[in-house]
């Protein structure tokens, strides 16, 4: 997975296969996953999502 651009309200993120990616995630930062954020998908072309983040 790629991050390609981050919001304060959300990210849009490329993966190597479209099939692998759930419509609920938790985007993670760093390997430690504490500084992670809650995301759903909202829109997909492709490879390519975004996602916003959720509480």
């Amino acid at each position: 997975m790629r991050l390609e651009d981050m919001s304060t309200t959300g990210a849009k993120i490329t993966v190597q296969d479209n099939n692998t990616l759930p419509a609920k995630l938790r985007l993670a930062f760093s390997r430690d996953a504490r500084t992670g954020r809650a995301c759903e998908v909202v829109w997909r072309e492709g490879r390519t999502f975004g996602v916003k983040f959720v509480r």
